[in-house]
């Protein structure tokens, strides 16, 4: 027992130190052990353990298993024993949900570690990631509003507290940008990565950094993502942990995005192809949406009308699964784009209309002030014209 327990505690410390094969090799251990004393107490931090050091490393197959030890480690929980360990795994385990687009399942675990948290004195860090995934997890699904004043009520708690509220500031620029606040979504993610740096866990440095790169991206400002992409790269490539997997992703994406609005179309359908094997590689939705967007657009600007009907077809599907507005409508405009470049004369006004109702359901669910912002976006005003 006394040796699980210590197992236990140091694969805790190497899960935030980002160390990922002593993770694992800590819980496949510990995993060993309590299957040969019988003494199943503990099996659920176990179990836990493994499924987030899977998730950490995040090769092809990983999160399918981080999904299944971390659904039975809820599963074979005693009750009522080690909350703080039962918070840190509710947040961890709807990282992974969210990661591969199951929002509301990925809620459900963010409210039941924020809850969780609030039952044990040394959890305060776990109320603050429970509510912040809320907020990432409620504009995946749309319900922006909400979405803010979940973010916005996670940094005041930060601030009740008296802990830094780096890490649930940032939580809220993804909100930020799907409703076009670009320059607060900029400011915030820019304030955040100069605060942080290299240290033992890079996680919100990093994410701090992709994000901003995405505001910045949509603004337009192709000479800062120019200069700061290669960098960032390199550092993220170097990563032992979650990022390795889960931002250079993001990075491919924003990558091909680059391309595209340099005119480079060759190098936009290179990077946004190696963004859609990555992101089907660990079931990421949200980027294979996105990367497939990328590349219709570009096979369409390069004249490849038939190649690129079908991959946004592809986009539109996945879009239409994973449920985020804006994936929705962005897939279904660049569909009628390669649509009316086809020589079928198939009429591309159907999914243009489709663009332009989710666009004005989005608008009509948002704060007058945020609705006005959202509609005056260039994006947004080229769709609604379009479909007239």
């Amino acid at each position: 027992m006394d040796e699980i327990v210590a197992l236990l505690a140091r694969g805790r410390s190497t899960i935030w130190t980002e160390q990922t094969d002593e993770t694992l090799a800590l819980a496949t251990r510990v995993v060993g052990l309590i299957a040969e004393s019988g003494d199943h107490e503990l099996e659920g931090p176990a179990l836990a353990l493994l499924s987030q050091g899977y998730a950490m490393r995040g090769e092809e197959g990983d999160l399918d298993r981080a999904i299944e030890h971390g659904d039975r480690a809820l599963d074979v929980w005693v009750p009522g024993t080690r909350l703080l360990e039962l918070a840190e795994h509710y947040h961890m385990h709807g990282d992974t949900y969210y990661w591969i687009g199951r929002y509301e399942h990925s809620l459900d675990l963010s409210r039941m570690s924020k809850a969780t948290a609030g039952l044990d004195p040394h959890s305060a860090e776990f109320v603050l990631r429970g509510a912040g995934l809320q907020g990432l997890n409620l504009a995946g699904m749309g319900r922006y509003e909400e979405a803010l004043a979940t973010g916005e009520a996670a940094i005041a708690t930060a601030r009740a507290l008296g802990r830094p509220a780096n890490v649930v500031t940032n939580y809220t620029t993804l909100t930020l940008r799907e409703i076009f606040s670009l320059d607060e979504a900029r400011d915030r993610s820019e304030t955040v990565a100069d605060r942080l740096g290299p240290s033992d866990f890079n996680m919100p440095w990093m994410n701090a950094r992709a994000d901003l790169l995405g505001a910045q991206l949509l603004l337009g400002d192709l000479n800062r993502v120019e200069r700061d992409w290669p960098s960032t790269w390199e550092d993220v490539l170097a990563a032992k942990g979650w990022e390795h997997w889960l931002i250079t992703g993001r990075l491919a994406a924003y990558r091909a995005e680059l391309e595209l609005e340099r005119g480079r179309f060759d190098d936009s359908v290179t990077w946004a192809r190696r963004a859609v094997e990555s992101a089907r590689a660990v079931h990421r939705g949200k980027y294979e949406a996105i990367a497939l967007t990328t590349l219709g657009r570009a096979l369409t600007a390069q004249g490849h009308a038939e190649e690129a009907v079908a991959e946004l077809r592809s986009a539109v599907e996945v879009a239409d699964e994973l449920g985020s507005p804006l994936f929705r409508w962005q897939a279904r405009a660049a569909l009628a784009a390669a649509l009316s470049k086809r020589s079928d004369g198939e009429d591309p006004d159907g999914p243009l209309q489709e663009a332009a109702t989710i666009i004005r359901e989005v608008a009509a669910s948002l704060a007058p002030e945020r609705a006005k912002g959202y509609l005056a976006a260039a994006p947004v005003i080229e769709v609604l014209e379009a479909a007239g």
